[in-house]
């Protein structure tokens, strides 16, 4: 595409022909917004100030989102929340409307998530099956793999009566299997042992979960029901 003046150059079919005086002044001013904006209050790894500039509406970047206080975290998520909401509901193109429900639904993963830490039997998952099918092949693997059947009850020690496994459990589970049985072909033996390794955590987290809970004299579903 030829440019509109002799110094202009094109820069492809988004931006057009620019002058390189322009592009300069543009990156100069880019530069100087980022160095003026309020910098994020996180530490990095080796513990100096983080200066990634910070999210509309908190006190920190993006990757340091997660240590702020719990309002800047809630403001950011209903914040992103209404952003996905609102392309939805006025409309935009194929893409936008596919990362609104992208992230409507890693909002929805990251809030569950939040919730497991405090209590893993609420009910939830973040993982969903195209078909029953692959759901029963990944209990298959489970069962021959791991000796563990999602489906039927655990003990987690002596003093605790026969349960079903919390939601957080079956969720870490059936994600560990779905790795290994989408992706049957060329599997080394490391990322097969990792997978198993993720399914014995969950189960031990589980357990120590359970144990915890029996300790501090909590009804279980079997007496709530007597």
């Amino acid at each position: 595409m030829p440019g509109t003046s002799a110094n202009a150059v094109y820069l492809g079919h988004h931006l057009g022909s620019r002058d390189p005086q322009h592009i300069s002044r543009w990156a100069q001013a880019l530069t100087a917004g980022r160095r003026a904006a309020p910098k994020c209050e996180g530490d990095t790894a080796s513990g100096a100030p983080c200066q990634s500039c910070r999210c509309e509406g908190a006190r920190h970047c993006r990757h340091h989102l997660h240590q702020g206080r719990a309002e800047d975290r809630e403001r950011a998520e209903k914040r992103l929340e209404k952003r996905h909401a609102d392309v939805l509901k006025f409309g935009g193109t194929a893409i936008q409307v596919h990362r609104a429900h992208a992230g409507l639904r890693r909002l929805a993963r990251l809030r569950l998530h939040r919730r497991w830490k405090h209590d893993p039997r609420v009910e939830g998952s973040t993982i969903a099956f195209a078909d029953e099918a692959d759901q029963v092949r990944v209990r298959r693997w489970l069962v021959s793999n791991c000796g563990v059947d999602i489906a039927a009850p655990v003990v987690a020690c002596s003093d605790v009566q026969a349960h079903m496994s919390s939601p957080r459990a079956l969720d870490r589970c059936l994600w560990a299997g779905w790795r290994i049985v989408r992706s049957n072909v060329g599997l080394t033996d490391q990322f097969i042992e990792n997978a198993k390794l993720r399914v014995k955590a969950a189960v031990r987290d589980d357990a120590r979960f359970w144990a915890s809970w029996a300790a501090l004299g909590e009804p279980n579903e079997t007496n709530a029901a007597e």
